[in-house]
């Protein structure tokens, strides 16, 4: 592995009071759907419960470890299951926001899960509260669905007080324009909302309830989607909770809300930039698209404000269409986007970036893994505004530990003050500027604070940095045995990077499927510092050998065992190298085969067992009424006598070929002895036939008893069977010691010739469009073959029923002359006859 290191500041964010952006690092929505940010980038996760159409909320500890989560009806918790009294929310799987989970203010083990119906339902805004001491650790809910409203929108949205410590929560009511705003804070969740009455009104119509709210990281902004209505854009003072001067950024009257409208709204890290998703109506192609639009929501007039759309994707004509569903900020500071029924989320990578500078990557992230995957729907985990605020960012240099940071500070944010952790730099290590610079003095890690003083109070930031080198790592090279492909996940400390794979690809994986060397160049798209590093992959099958299923045979047998594969070396289990082996012997048997590094084994076991030595004596013959009993030995093996039975002794009381099969495991030998019996004679000539002109029937009596047998014909013939050229009535008289019997048939004359035509008019009129032969009685054997002048077959049957229509594999045949076969036979004779000729397809 080739490898190059070049120095790198690591930086991770928490703040001191309230929400961190660690807790908010797993998420699980959608169908068993999950992602986890823990590690700078996003890990899919396929071991969530949530099965859910809409809104969804997550909450981890302050180190990104899962608390639980929930659909807004049941809460899961860390092991994935549902919390003792953690079903019966009275939020709602289709809710477009279900739920959100904030802290409870002052209090590190309780937190806050409020809920909204669905379409303006009865159910309303309640909240509940989770300890997470409860049930061992793993947390139960022992507040359960305190009510705050009896009808909202299902949208709702958690922004930071002030004060740096204290949370509003704000719900819109239904069936008017009411904001509602409730303070939460270490005394609880104060009841008595502040109402504010602006913007779109939502009807009484529960269609238009849908729809998401979202407020700004700075938390002076709320945005909020109405289904079927529009969007309006606010401001928000987060000391008073009163939401004023509301814009509406388009309505139902415009192109991009016919019928459906919006649904996703989402503000950039600066909280300078506003995206919308949702989906409308085309009537110039009668089909549904999806869109995503931005705003420049610092533009100071309406005016400006619309004008500034920028249309960032929508869904092609013709193309299938997902709908656009939420926007969610995620801590790797790209907002993402779920869509309906797909495995993948779509990712704005820079939502900073004004226009095409967003970089809206389309279903960028799938939702699977290796064994197993997840679907998307509407919904994303909802967090409160201000908890993934990305203002204090940060420059930094190829070489040494100078770093240039920066803070955007909102109006109300009177002065910062910096502590960088860095006691050996002195005076230095403290600093009141907005975007000092600072160089370190010490590597390791660094606890970076930086407080923020307002009217309210103030909070603090921290950023834990890591002065150190960016370190790349691809593996080591490999061979892979059997594998068709092999994803190189490179193994970083780095983050905010860019990659370069060798072939130009710039994920941040690398699926490879042949022999080569890959490599791949990381970029810090914040200094432009640049790591390498290297893998040659080898890619060689698993030989495929197989010797089969274990074996059992007999003594004096032998078995070659062999297996043949191209460049390959053998070791048996007896150390030889050829290809094969030869054995006699029982036991295991195994062959190791190396095709190119690779190895297979496969083994195989061989049981040679003797035979059974048996016999039943010579044939005999018994007068009636006597027994002979046989014995097959071998006392212990199998049996199988001619009736099936199965013992080892059978008593023979009549006439009969006696056999046995004795068997040794799977090693039999048989033996059979002809008992006879000397009885009275029993016979049948059969039933009266029929005989074909010309032709002879050998009338042969069915013996049924009796042996040494003399014969007496009608005729005075004494043979055995009687030739028959003609009708008549004939006899036959048998005799032996034991006594006479005597039976007749009658022979008439029967009808057996076939009959062929010579053309057929296949024309559909009805009348000769098949090709067949008329026959005469008891056809018992029939084949009849058409062919072309070619020799080709172009129809066959063993029916006599059946003919040719003129067709052959469904077309027309021209007309003209085929000839023909029919080889037949009758049970009046038995007699195999064959005929063959022409015949003039007439069209």
């Amino acid at each position: 592995m080739l490898k190059t290191y070049t120095t790198f500041i690591l930086v991770f964010i928490s703040a001191i009071s309230g929400y961190a952006q660690q807790e908010a690092n797993i998420w699980y929505f959608g169908h068993n759907a999950g992602v986890d940010f823990s590690s700078g980038s996003p890990k899919i996760l396929t071991d969530g419960q949530i099965n859910t159409d809409e809104g969804v909320a997550s909450v981890s500890d302050s180190t990104g470890k899962l608390l639980f989560y929930t659909d807004g009806s049941t809460i899961w918790n860390a092991k994935h299951q549902v919390m003792p009294n953690g079903s019966g929310l009275l939020g709602n799987y289709s809710s477009s926001q279900s739920a959100i989970i904030i802290p409870k203010v002052g209090d590190p083990i309780r937190y806050y899960v409020f809920t909204v119906d669905q379409l303006g339902g009865t159910n309303g805004f309640n909240y509940s509260i989770v300890n997470t001491t409860l049930n061992n650790g793993l947390g139960d809910v022992e507040t359960k669905n305190v009510r705050l409203q009896n009808s909202v929108c299902e949208k709702l949205t958690a922004v930071k007080h002030c004060n740096g410590k204290d949370y509003w929560v704000i719900v819109h009511g239904f069936n008017s324009n009411v904001f509602y705003a409730y303070l939460v804070n270490a005394a609880g969740v104060n009841t008595n909302a502040v109402s504010s009455s602006l913007g779109i009104v939502v009807p009484n119509d529960p269609a238009k309830a849908i729809g998401c709210m979202k407020a700004s990281q700075d938390g002076k902004l709320i945005a909020i989607a109405h289904k079927q209505l529009g969007a309006d854009l606010l401001d928000f003072n987060n000391t008073t909770g009163v939401l004023s001067n509301a814009r509406t950024l388009f309505t139902a009257a415009e192109s991009y809300q016919v019928m459906f409208g919006p649904y996703g709204v989402e503000f950039s890290p600066n909280s300078k930039l506003l995206y919308v998703s949702g989906d409308y109506f085309d009537f110039s192609i009668i089909g549904q698209l999806s869109f995503l639009l931005q705003y420049d929501v610092t533009q100071p007039t309406l005016a400006g404000l619309q004008n500034s759309k920028s249309i960032i994707y929508t869904q092609l004509p013709n193309s299938f269409v997902e709908n656009f569903g939420t926007l969610q900020l995620a801590p790797d500071g790209k907002i993402y986007m779920a869509e309906m029924n797909r495995s993948s989320l779509s990712v704005i990578n820079n939502p900073n970036g004004v226009g095409a500078n967003c970089r809206f990557g389309y279903a960028q992230l799938y939702l699977w893994t290796s064994n197993s995957f997840g679907s998307s729907t509407y919904g994303l985990p909802a967090f409160p505004g201000g908890v993934l605020d990305k203002r204090f960012n940060f420059k930094r240099n190829c070489t040494g530990n100078v770093m240039n940071f920066e803070y955007s500070r909102s109006p109300s944010e009177l002065s910062v003050k910096w502590d960088f952790d860095d006691p050996s730099s002195g005076v230095n290590n403290f600093s009141k500027l907005d975007s000092p610079v600072h160089n370190f003095l010490t590597n390791g890690d660094h606890v970076v604070k930086l407080i923020r003083y307002t009217n309210c109070g103030n909070d603090t930031i921290k950023k834990t940095i890591k002065i150190g080198q960016v370190k790349l790592n691809l593996g080591n090279d490999s061979l892979l045995c059997g594998s068709a492909s092999y994803t190189i996940n490179p193994q970083t400390n780095g983050q905010s990077l860019k990659y370069l794979w060798q072939d130009g690809s710039s994920s941040s994986s690398y699926t490879a499927n042949k022999d080569g060397l890959y490599w791949l160049e990381l970029t810090d798209t914040s200094t432009g510092c640049i790591t390498k590093d290297s893998i040659n992959l080898l890619f060689r099958a698993i030989p495929q050998v197989d010797l089969g299923p274990d074996l059992k045979k007999c003594e004096n047998d032998q078995v070659v065992l062999s297996t043949t594969i191209a460049n390959a070396n053998y070791l048996w289990n007896d150390g030889s190298t050829n290809n094969s082996i030869t054995v006699s012997n029982s036991g295991n048997y195994w062959v190791e085969v190396n095709g190119g590094g690779c190895k297979k084994r496969d083994s195989i076991n061989i049981v040679f067992n003797k035979y059974p030595v048996i016999s039943l004596g010579n044939d005999t013959t018994l007068c009636e009424g006597s027994t002979l009993v046989l014995d097959a030995g071998n006392i212990g093996m199998h049996y199988q006598w001619q009736d099936n039975s199965i013992s080892q002794t059978q008593i023979v009381k009549s006439t009969g070929i006696i056999w046995v099969k004795v068997t040794n495991v799977n090693c039999s030998v048989a033996d059979t002895i002809n008992v006879a019996y000397l009885d009275k004679p029993a016979f049948s000539l059969g039933n009266d036939t029929s005989i074909c002109e010309g032709t002879t029937i050998k009338l042969d009596p069915d013996i049924k008893k009796g042996t040494n047998l003399t014969y007496q014909w009608s005729n005075g013939a004494d043979s055995s069977h009687l030739a028959v050229t003609g009708e008549g009535n004939y006899w036959l008289q048998l005799s032996n010691s034991c006594g006479i019997a005597k039976d007749n048939i009658v022979i008439r004359k029967g009808a057996c010739k076939l009959y062929v035509p010579t053309m057929f008019t296949p024309n559909g009129d009805g009348r000769n469009d098949i090709f067949k032969a008329s026959y005469g009685e008891n056809t018992t054997k029939y084949k009849f073959t058409v062919y072309n002048r070619w020799g080709q077959i172009v129809f066959e049957s063993g029916k006599v029923e059946n003919g040719w229509d003129g067709r052959f594999k469904g077309v027309f045949q021209p007309g003209g002359i085929y000839a023909w076969t029919i080889e037949y036979q009758t049970a009046i004779d038995k007699i195999v006859r064959r005929l063959k000729g022409v015949v003039y397809l007439l069209r």
